[in-house]
């Protein structure tokens, strides 16, 4: 019986899970390219990463079979999109992040051009999953909502800001290896770590 705006926002709100999932995907990606550049050594078989990679990928096919079982306004729609990020999306992220977090304890000297790179990636980590954290307790409709896609877009946005860092000597740029450079991450991180804590 939805109308107007409200139908709408309902029906492009499961499309917009499948997008999420192919970031988070990326994100995983620039999770481990960035560790390796910052010389981690992470125990995680690339058998065992395809395996992680499959699952979360599976999630965006469920998005267009939702559409098609049932009605854009059931409660069964949007159950199986929600089912679809939890079980899609989350199963992958935590063992990654894992290999991840240990690959990263050992290391205590870093080279210069290497501590950018480290900062995205850890106050990447540290967004992401407190966004999704915050998404757990998610009951109802209130301000943890944005306060969940606020730490998972910004946990995104800065895996891909320390893979620029990486690649911009590739592409003829100098290696952003300045204090301010480490020190960029960390203030968008903890800005936006305030913000979601704010709307919890």
């Amino acid at each position: 019986s939805l109308v107007g705006k409200m139908y709408y926002e309902v029906l492009f709100w499961g499309g917009g899970h499948a997008l999420q999932f192919t970031w988070t995907l990326l994100m995983l990606v620039a999770w481990l390219w960035l560790a390796h550049a910052c010389g981690a050594r992470v125990r995680l078989s690339p058998r065992v990463t395809v395996l992680m990679f499959t699952l979360a990928l599976l999630g965006v096919f469920v998005t267009p079979y939702a559409y098609l079982a049932h009605p854009v306004t059931s409660v069964e729609h949007r159950n199986l999109l929600t089912w679809a990020m939890r079980l899609g999306g989350g199963v992958a992220i935590a063992p990654i992040a894992l290999a991840v977090v240990l690959a990263l304890a050992p290391l205590r000297r870093i080279a210069a051009e290497g501590r950018a790179l480290r900062a995205a990636l850890v106050w990447s980590m540290v967004l992401f999953v407190s966004g999704g954290l915050i998404g757990v307790f998610i009951n109802g409709a209130d301000v943890r909502i944005p306060a969940h896609s606020h730490g998972c877009i910004v946990g995104v946005t800065l895996a891909l800001m320390g893979l620029a860092y990486h690649l911009l000597p590739q592409l003829g740029y100098a290696a952003p290896n300045s204090r301010l450079a480490a020190l960029q991450p960390a203030l968008y991180g903890t800005g936006q770590l305030m913000h979601i804590a704010g709307l919890v």
